[in-house]
């Protein structure tokens, strides 16, 4: 089997592709060849079915922590399990590089069912001629397309394009459909601490663990990120430890949609240690939000 450019595969687990002088990447921030809308309709019908040549790779050859394209906070694959069962795979997925590992652009519930099902390989499309932020723009719009986010992946995904990826409002608002307004609605939702924000941006945790550590109210984000770092937790790993912390007596830090509520603190010298830690907290995460606004 050939991969593009003629070049011959080096396993039958994978094809290798030669992408010299072909991939081409933007700088985050900077301007999209050819404009938001030329960059989000990067070459569509090059991976169609159709159009486009489907391999056979190897599970082992897949990135499987690597989630940088993915709009969906939760890609549980149960629903499909039954259906690859009884129909096998009829989507190839895409994935971007031309030598393993390779990262997933889009099919991550397919690739999970796959596991799950303990499958050895996955029907896909190579895309080793596109940049990183080329990639991106073809898992935003294939999301798009398919209309499958619900509320909170759309917020996502409109996040990611726009602070991560440095797409202007205006060109999310058109591929959406949307008004501005309804852009800042959406990104509203997602109104993380400063410093969860620089995780994301940084890459030291993705928008699923973001979330998690939002609805779980969490106000020492700090060590739950060196956590997620040094001990590669998973979105879902994550939700299962938040959810088994000891209750706190008192929250004092109350996250809400656009901003917070500090709950009265009343002081004593002999106050436990625990409680004062606490108290410390709650107003350093109320600054470290204030200054986020600034």
């Amino acid at each position: 089997m050939s991969g593009h450019n003629g070049s011959a595969a080096r396993s039958p687990e994978f094809v290798s592709i030669d992408n010299n002088n072909l991939a081409f990447d933007t700088p985050r921030g900077g301007a999209w060849p050819g404009g938001a809308q030329a960059a989000w309709k990067v070459r569509l019908a090059d991976h169609e079915p159709n159009n486009a040549k489907i391999h056979s790779v190897s599970l082992r050859h897949i990135d499987h922590g690597d989630h940088r394209f993915q709009c969906r906070f939760s890609f549980s694959s149960g629903d499909l399990v039954d259906s690859l069962q009884r129909h096998g795979q009829q989507t190839p997925v895409i994935l971007w590089g031309g030598i393993p590992p390779f990262k997933v652009i889009d099919g991550f519930r397919r690739i999970e069912a796959l596991r799950a099902l303990q499958r050895p390989s996955v029907l896909a499309v190579l895309r080793p001629d596109l940049g990183e932020a080329e990639a991106f723009l073809l898992s935003f719009s294939e999301n798009v397309r398919r209309k499958n986010l619900d509320t909170l992946d759309r917020a996502g995904a409109i996040w990611q394009a726009v602070h991560t990826w440095g797409l202007a409002k205006e060109d999310v608002a058109e591929i959406f459909s949307l008004s501005i307004r309804q852009i800042d609605r959406y990104l509203s939702l997602l109104d993380f601490p400063i410093g969860v924000l620089e995780a994301v941006k940084g890459r030291r945790i993705s928008m699923a663990h973001a979330v998690r550590l939002r609805q779980a109210c969490v106000v020492n984000t700090e060590t739950w990120i060196q956590t997620i770092a040094a001990e590669s937790l998973s979105a879902r790993e994550l939700a299962r430890r938040l959810s088994k912390r000891r209750r706190r007596p008192k929250r004092y830090l109350v996250r809400q949609a656009r901003g917070f509520q500090l709950k009265a603190i009343r002081y004593r010298a002999n106050l436990p240690a625990a409680e004062k830690e606490r108290i410390l907290e709650a107003l350093r995460a109320a600054i470290e939000l204030i200054q986020g606004e600034a």
